[in-house]
């Protein structure tokens, strides 16, 4: 731990925040400063999370009576937005409408089976432990399958592309516009398919009389939702005016998980989940690939994940250890391995 703080201590010095002439205990305590003030912060996100998760958990017995799925057997797919919660496409409702007498238990199951497409042992405890995840699935939703979708498109999947991609055009949210539009950016397989469903969800809606009244409801303000986490909740409109312009300049930088929440002019509890895109190692600028370096360096031979079988330009999985030194700004290209001081 005493390297690790020698290595926040340099960091700091290089960005400049050291005070000139100042010793160098106080810029120790600068550096390991945003960690102390953020840790009861942390400590009460554990606990209300699982909270919740225990809440929800106790909910699984009362599924399909309960929540979204519950009030999806009142639609009628002839006139689905009667409904003004219903935003969905005309061909995603009438798919719901099929799944929804086959009852809500092989959903659940489903939402289980597609975590394991991301392939990692702790991405896959950390969702399995989120309470959004199992809110989501309590719910029926699909923000769990557009989450894995756009992990695995950004890790390089054609199939996460092309699954994000038919989510976005049939459940519309501007949760997963900074996503869609960094694929579009960097996938030539996300513009053929941005175009090719999307043009087959107009033909589609058009086919069944209902493309009119679904754009209308895309075009409507509606009711704020009750469970509202979005900071629109307390400025309401304002928030759009920041979260746009905030979810943009993220996007750019490669930040999906934060511009995705940002660009979302409410957040349910399940649309928490694209935060956790953050755990992403995608180069020196994510959260969790800044400290890589640093935790190879200093607790080297506790290694969890060792990054020397990685392919050149492959992203890192990420590492235990990681979740509060992160918030630190440090750059793993600026440290270099301690030479043994011999014995």
């Amino acid at each position: 731990m005493v390297s690790v703080v020698q290595d926040l201590t340099q960091r700091v010095s290089d960005r400049g925040f050291a005070i000139p002439g100042a010793p160098p205990w106080l810029a120790r305590w600068v550096a390991v400063a945003p960690v102390l003030l953020l840790a009861p912060a942390l400590a009460l996100l554990a606990y209300w999370n699982f909270a919740g998760l225990l809440y929800t958990l106790g909910a699984l017995p009362h599924a399909g009576t309960i929540g979204d799925w519950f009030y999806w057997g009142w639609v009628n797919p002839a006139d689905p937005y009667a409904f003004e919660w219903v935003r969905w496409s005309p061909p995603a409702v009438a798919v719901m409408s099929f799944l929804h007498p086959w009852a809500l238990w092989p959903v659940i199951v489903a939402h289980v089976v597609a975590v394991a497409f991301l392939r990692d042992w702790r991405v896959i405890a950390i969702l399995l432990l989120a309470w959004p995840f199992w809110e989501d699935a309590l719910n029926g939703g699909v923000t769990t399958f557009a989450f894995v979708a756009g992990w695995t498109a950004v890790e390089g999947s054609s199939v996460g592309v092309v699954a994000f991609v038919l989510l976005s055009v049939l459940v519309p949210r501007p949760l997963m516009v900074s996503m869609l539009v960094w694929l579009a950016w960097h996938r030539p397989l996300a513009r053929w398919s941005i175009a090719a469903g999307a043009g087959g969800v107009v033909v589609i809606s058009l086919a069944m009389n209902q493309l009119g009244p679904w754009l209308q409801r895309l075009a409507e303000i509606g009711t704020p939702p009750t469970f509202n986490l979005a900071p629109s909740a307390w400025i309401g409109g304002w928030w759009v005016l920041l979260g746009l312009p905030l979810a943009a300049w993220l996007t750019m930088r490669g930040r999906l998980g934060l511009a995705s929440l940002a660009a979302s002019p409410y957040l349910l509890m399940y649309y928490l989940l694209f935060g956790l895109l953050e755990l992403r190692a995608n180069g020196p600028g994510a959260i969790w690939s800044r400290t890589t370096g640093i935790i190879d360096t200093a607790l080297g031979h506790f290694r969890l994940a060792s990054s020397r079988s990685a392919a050149p330009g492959t992203s890192v999985r990420i590492r235990a250890w990681t979740p509060v030194l992160s918030l630190v700004p440090i750059d793993p290209r600026k440290l270099r391995p301690r030479r043994p001081s011999g014995s």
